[in-house]
């Protein structure tokens, strides 16, 4: 039992100790302690509402105690001992209640707390001023590589490193003194990885101006750094080859940057006339409007502190075009300091995009929730290597991408892996073709995990294959959880059937019935001539084969009914479904006759097989026939027909309809009938519909309902053909 079933449990028992205590002791104060304790223990239930019932019900036992007094009066001082119990069980619970509401309302605020911040990708914990954590995200305990209660409750000092303490221990003071602190440190994690953090303190100051605590954000800027670090690389690189790039060569006064000189190269990329690039303040004026300010204060600057520097900004293009530049300039200096500028503008709009779309690129492999692994094309021994994997192909693999790099994805098969998968993956991939497929896997410490996984060929600027990159997802959960939803359902199913053979058993007996009696009937006719002496062979040979057709009879209906009451696991076979309605009309005929209904039926000749489960569909019909059945039953019109129809439909699968003329299901009721629980029938569960929609939508199916124009209800299910 968990705490709130012990919770119950206590209040029930001290609430019947208390009228045990009352009758026992009247007027006793005890008494009434006990109930205002049941009362204030029910207020730390998590429902607030049980409070009131729990009042409500010591009110009853105080009551109940009052009748039970042996003076069987009513004296002025247990009304008045009795009405104050009430009054003070009543203002406990009200109390309690008002307390419940704002628990919940406060376990609420902190689980949306949560959620929000679990779904940050920053690093977010909040500090007391002892410098220990008292809260921390999924995302830091992700990084960390610790459980969040072995981070909470601990020191700053004893969770970091100790030189990132030393580093961070100046700005965490001075964010406790009240000062908002930003500052930026590189951190080595448990996972062996240096990882560059943007780091925020901001001080949490109550209405009286003291700091409580601290709010600290993380933001990872490993990625940043990298970048900015390979942007720089690639400048360099770019630099090397301007000689055998499209540049433009200038050359400028340095005092009002009016140009003396520009090379042809302008007009191609601008569109200007070479003229107009002579003209007073050409260059400020066609600077890019947000560029304009600080790239001329920044070429000022620098022209008087060095005599090489290099910028990149932005110029408008004749056409309007926004045109990336990296502006190279040597200053040459007279007497007096600047005299002439000369350059190189070098057209990088096409890097500019092309690095935008690598960062977005990157961005989406690197915060993929699939874990990306991407090979070299060798597919003979010894096989393609990796040569890079994201963040979460280590999570789903538990290689780190040190161990993984250089290694044959071979790693993470085993012996459960399924060879004719592999065998497949590497037929399609000799021809070029893209893979789909899915196989147990192993994780690094052996654990066995089913992924699914797609692979597709990288290409050259020929169409050479030079990698593939594999996408790969961890399905075992998702696996799990549909093999128990499958099981659950065929749970509910075969309760279904059971529940629904025990409803017909009178019907079911009397079908037995029959063939039963005819075959004593047929066996005392064979006595009778045996004894007369009248042993015409043919006569009693005729009387023996009814007997058998009759027992045939018999067994046909025990088997029908062992095969729709047994467990088993689902198997689909070629289905006659005209076939699986007969069976199902004959299960229900005597029903049906009992309650004055005709079963009429509307049978497509020649209807093609479906691949179904023939016990499942069958338990489908069962459950339509016999609510429209009922749905006739109860009113008294003298058309008392179902008809039960199948036909193809016009998306080229098959129909069955089971048409009602009795009480028909209101707009509302369509909506609500196939949740689970729902119904319209004074006994009924509302698992009946339910259980039928999931069969048919197992089968790939839709099953729907509407009016009939006739009046009543028609229910309908369709099946693909196999």
């Amino acid at each position: 039992m968990n705490k709130q079933s012990w919770l119950i449990a206590l209040t029930v028992v001290m609430a019947v100790a208390g009228l045990v205590c009352d009758l026992l002791i009247p007027l006793s104060a005890a008494c009434g302690a006990i109930y205002v304790a049941v009362v204030f223990l029910a207020t730390w239930s998590r429902w607030p509402k049980y409070t009131f019932v729990m009042a409500g019900v010591c009110t009853g036992l105080i009551i109940m105690g009052w009748y039970g007094l042996s003076e069987g009066g009513m004296v002025l001082q247990v009304v008045a001992n009795r009405v104050l119990t009430i009054i003070a069980v009543w203002a406990v619970g009200f109390l309690g209640y008002q307390r419940g509401r704002v628990e919940q309302s406060l376990r609420r605020s902190e689980h949306e707390l949560r959620v929000i911040t679990d779904g940050v990708p920053a690093l977010i914990s909040y500090l007391d001023r002892d410098q220990k954590y008292c809260f921390v995200n999924d995302r830091y305990t992700q990084k960390f590589g610790l459980p969040r209660e072995a981070i909470v409750g601990k020191t700053v000092r004893e969770i970091l490193p100790g030189a990132v303490y030393q580093v961070a221990e100046p700005y965490i003071l001075a964010a406790l003194a009240g000062e908002a602190v930003s500052f930026d440190e590189a951190i080595s994690l448990p996972d062996q990885n240096e990882w560059c953090f943007h780091i925020d303190l901001l001080p949490d100051i109550d209405a009286n101006g003291v700091v409580s605590g601290l709010f600290v954000l993380a933001n990872d800027v490993t990625e940043r750094i990298n970048a900015e670090g390979s942007l720089r690389r690639s400048e360099e690189r770019f630099r090397a080859l301007t000689e055998t790039t499209c540049v433009i060569p200038w050359e400028a006064d340095s005092r009002g940057w009016r140009f003396t000189f520009v090379g042809p190269q302008a007009k191609q990329i601008f569109g200007y006339e070479i003229e107009d690039w002579y003209s007073e303040s050409f260059w400020q004026k066609h600077i890019h409007p947000d560029d304009r300010q600080w790239a001329a204060n920044y070429c000022h600057e620098r022209s008087m502190e060095t005599d090489d520097y290099e910028f990149d900004y932005r110029m408008i293009a004749a056409d309007g075009r926004v045109i990336w530049l990296h502006d190279v300039v040597h200053v040459v200096r007279g007497e007096e300091g600047p005299r002439l500028l000369r350059g190189f503008m070098i057209d990088i709009t096409a890097r500019k995009a092309a690095e935008e779309n690598l960062r977005l690129v990157s961005s989406a492999v690197e915060y993929s929730y699939d874990g990306i692994a991407i090979t070299t094309a060798q597919l003979d021994a010894p096989g393609p290597q990796i040569v890079y994997v994201n963040p979460a192909f280590t999570q789903i693999t538990g290689y780190t991408a040190q161990e993984a790099i250089g290694q044959s994805p071979r790693i993470l098969q085993g012996a459960k892996t399924d060879r004719v998968v592999l065998d497949r993956l590497r037929g399609q991939l000799s021809e070029g073709r893209p893979f789909v497929g899915e196989a147990i896997n192993y994780r690094k410490d052996g654990s066995e995990f089913l992924m699914e996984w797609r692979i597709d060929p990288i290409r050259d600027e020929k169409g050479r294959i030079t990698h593939w990159v594999s996408i790969n997802r961890d399905i075992t959960l998702r696996t799990k959880l549909a093999e128990q939803n499958r099981q659950h359902l065929e749970e509910l199913a075969h309760m279904s059937r059971l529940t629904s053979m025990g409803e017909l058993a009178t019907g079911l007996a009397h079908e037995l019935n029959q063939p039963l009696t005819a075959i004593s009937t047929y066996n005392q006719t064979s006595l009778r001539l045996i004894r007369a002496g009248r042993c015409d062979t043919q006569k009693l040979t005729g009387v023996m084969m009814d007997a058998t057709a009759e027992c045939r009879r018999a067994s046909q209906i025990i088997k029908r009914l062992r095969n729709l009451v047994r467990k088993r696991e689902p198997h689909r076979t070629q289905v006659n479904l005209n076939h699986v309605l007969r069976e199902a009309i004959d299960l229900l005929a005597h029903e049906a006759r009992c309650n004055r209904i005709e079963l009429k039926t509307d049978l497509m000749d020649g209807l093609p097989s479906i691949l179904a489960d023939g016990v499942q569909v069958e338990q489908v019909v069962l459950n339509l026939v016999r609510n429209a059945i009922e749905a006739v039953g109860i009113t008294d019109q003298s058309c008392r027909d179902v008809v039960i129809a199948s036909r193809l439909s016009a998306d080229g699968g098959v129909e069955v309809s089971v048409r009602n003329d009795g009480s028909s299901l209101d707009s509302g009721q369509m909506k609500e009938v196939f949740k689970p629980f729902y119904t319209t029938k004074k006994d009924g569960l509302g698992m009946g519909l339910p259980i039928s929609l999931s069969i048919i939508e197992a089968h790939r199916g839709r099953l729907f309902c509407h009016d009939n124009p006739e009046g009543g209800t028609v229910f309908k299910f369709k099946l693909p053909i196999s």
